[in-house]
């Protein structure tokens, strides 16, 4: 099974690429197609739910440059942990310079991390808003429990994305 992991992380790059796609054309399209983002906030959040689906198939194809088998290795030579019942006759990983790698520049995640940054900034700021609202006793403006909540997990998804983007540019 380990050498299947390239296999699933190509359909997880597709899955998540066609999310982007879908969250995108969603965004964009005329209303009479629309079946998620009916107002103008909605067309908001399905644009950023399309860059953040985009960026998670980009943190993956970055993060796959290390399972990928070289050409000519045999299995035992792929792997990088043993295993308990036959780690006496495994053999180390031959380090080859002439190995083709997939090697990625770290300056192309300072991008994401940045805008995951941002958006959990901003994410922080209309939580902390809704929740100052809600202490203030105006029932005519105070917002829903679930946009409270919804905030709170859209910060925490912003903010691991963009750790995970910013660990990859170091």
């Amino acid at each position: 099974l380990w050498n299947l992991a390239p296999t699933t992380m190509l359909a997880q790059i597709a899955v998540l690429a066609a999310a982007a796609l879908w969250f995108a054309i969603q965004a964009v399209a005329r209303p009479e197609f629309k079946t998620l983002c009916t107002t103008a906030q909605g067309q908001l959040k399905c644009a950023y739910h399309a860059l953040t689906m985009a960026g998670a198939a980009l943190m993956i194809a970055m993060m796959s440059q290390g399972t990928t088998p070289a050409p000519g290795t045999t299995p035992a030579q792929t792997m990088t942990m043993p295993m308990p019942a036959t780690h006496h006759t495994m053999t180390a990983t031959p380090h080859s310079p002439a190995t083709p790698t997939l090697d990625h520049s770290p300056a192309l995640a300072i991008l994401p991390a940045t805008f995951f940054t941002a958006a959990a900034v901003i994410f922080l700021i209309l939580l902390l808003r809704a929740r100052r609202q809600k202490t203030t006793h105006h029932p005519k403006t105070t917002p829903p429990p679930h946009t409270r909540t919804n905030h709170g997990l859209e910060a925490l998804g912003a903010t691991t994305m963009a750790l995970m983007f910013a660990t990859m540019s170091a």
